[in-house]
């Protein structure tokens, strides 16, 4: 019943997944929860979770979400067809900001949500780690078995695994006394600060192997101009050496001195 985040998104750029579906894969979701969620609750969660709980559910909050993609999507498409030179200026820029703001947001979450620490215990550690793994782990799968190429995997997983915990984190403050709400919330909290680590690591792997095959194709670049400026130059030569005929004067002229030699010797 929980959306896909919007740093899924984010995530599928930087390591080169389709965007496309990815954006399109977050939307559907997103309006998805609209009915999933309160389905969701008012199905299991008030009779197995929250009994004796008046639960809101912050629609106000995923219509924000939906809004917040649509508007830079739409943007971006206009900008793409009226000037693509700035889109393709924009692309130069997108990629160093996004790791600058990656890195800022999960200082700042970590920061903001110290008190949380004090909360911890192994068993919500493990549990907040599982949730995004296992989604990366099942989407992986889901995609592999149903044949789709390695882009598409790589989009499937990150947008399986990515939630959006701001959704369930304004759920529980809204629903929820002030203590309850805190201990609530460490569960959500401690899945968004684990969910970005193995993506840092594939990004920053990723952009390493990038770099060392670009220098690689540098390489061999200039070896193979090398050997074909090697190659032209044989060519000038042997080119150069053209047939030039000799006429019949030099002819005559070269068997008169053979001529005049033998006489000398004789």
């Amino acid at each position: 019943s929980s959306p896909g985040g919007a740093a899924s998104n984010i995530y599928c750029y930087l390591l080169d997944g389709d965007v496309s579906l990815s954006v399109t894969m977050t939307f559907i979701s997103t309006l998805a929860s609209l009915a999933l969620i309160p389905a969701w609750i008012y199905s299991v969660g008030i009779n197995v979770i929250y009994k004796d709980i008046e639960i809101s559910i912050p629609f106000v909050n995923i219509i924000t979400s939906l809004v917040g993609l649509i508007i830079p999507v739409g943007i971006g498409i206009l900008i793409q067809i009226k000037k693509p030179n700035w889109a393709r200026f924009i692309e130069k820029l997108v990629r160093p900001i996004t790791v600058l703001f990656i890195i800022l947001v999960f200082t700042i979450g970590v920061y903001a949500n110290l008190y949380v620490f004090e909360l911890l215990t192994p068993l919500t550690l493990l549990a907040g780690a599982l949730i995004p793994y296992c989604g990366f782990a099942f989407g992986a799968l889901v995609a592999f078995i149903t044949k789709h190429d390695r882009q598409r995997i790589l989009t499937i997983a990150i947008e399986t695994g990515i939630q959006n915990t701001g959704i369930s984190i304004v759920m529980l403050q809204l629903s929820l006394p002030t203590p309850d709400s805190d201990i609530g919330m460490v569960a959500p909290i401690v899945c968004s600060i684990f969910t970005p680590i193995p993506m840092v690591i594939a990004i920053t792997a990723y952009e390493i192997k990038k770099r060392c095959f670009k220098k690689k194709e540098v390489a061999t670049g200039e070896k193979l101009k090398g050997l074909d400026g090697g190659e032209k130059s044989e060519k000038l030569g042997v080119e150069g050496l053209s047939y030039q005929p000799v006429s019949e004067k030099g002819s005559d002229s070269e068997t008169e001195t053979c001529k005049k030699h033998e006489k000398k010797g004789n």
